[in-house]
């Protein structure tokens, strides 16, 4: 079931008056939300109880291959939202945290430092991109207090699969920035995408 790899699609966590989720929506039940990588879209909800599950088997190794970036390829994301890449080069960048002052610190876990990032005005680009630690071993965790809103798990942005077996993105870290947009990073290709809604501004 491509649906809870890691890589598969971002499982972002959202509040339950999330606007990501459609209204009216019902979840696919049974042998319906069995689905994988090929159906597989932002907004489809699925519900599995353990009676849905398959009977317990030997163990399969199948592990992702992270190949370049398509020409075009983009993550797909709900209606009303646009995605764009913001930064690119990165040498595996996992998590990534706003703060306070809406500065980003990004773990840049492949070269052993941590960055500090700042979108321009309009958000379509980094204005500011500093080391701002360095000789790290593999750092990952970020956090600042106070903590983040908890809530449930939902499929939010998906497209990064392109077989059973290749992978052209692996998205591991989420934040939202000053202006509202979501970023994410990219550790298989190395790049930062940011989300904005763009659809109905009254909902």
């Amino acid at each position: 079931m491509n649906r809870f790899r890691g890589v598969a699609a971002l499982l972002l966590l959202t509040s339950a008056s999330t606007i990501c989720r459609a209204s009216g929506d019902e979840p696919l039940k049974g042998s319906q939300a069995m689905g994988g990588w090929q159906s597989d879209k932002p907004g489809i909800l699925r519900h599995l109880t353990p009676g849905d599950l398959p009977a317990i088997s030997e163990d399969v190794q199948a592990y992702s291959r992270v190949v370049s970036r398509p020409d075009g390829a983009m993550p797909q994301v709900p209606a009303g939202f646009s995605v764009e890449m913001v930064g690119s080069g990165f040498d595996v960048p996992r998590v990534i945290r706003a703060a306070p002052n809406g500065d980003l610190f990004l773990a840049e876990s492949g070269a052993n430092r941590v960055r500090v990032l700042r979108l321009a005005s309009d958000g379509s680009k980094l204005s500011k991109n500093e080391i701002f630690a360095s000789g790290l071993r593999q750092p990952y965790g970020i956090a600042f207090y106070p903590l983040g809103p908890t809530g449930e798990y939902e499929d939010f942005m998906t497209g990064f699969v392109l077989s059973d077996q290749d992978v052209w993105g692996r998205p591991v870290g989420v934040t939202v920035a000053r202006d509202g947009s979501l970023l994410v990073t990219d550790d298989g290709n190395g790049t930062i995408w940011r989300v904005t809604y763009k659809g109905d501004q009254a909902r």
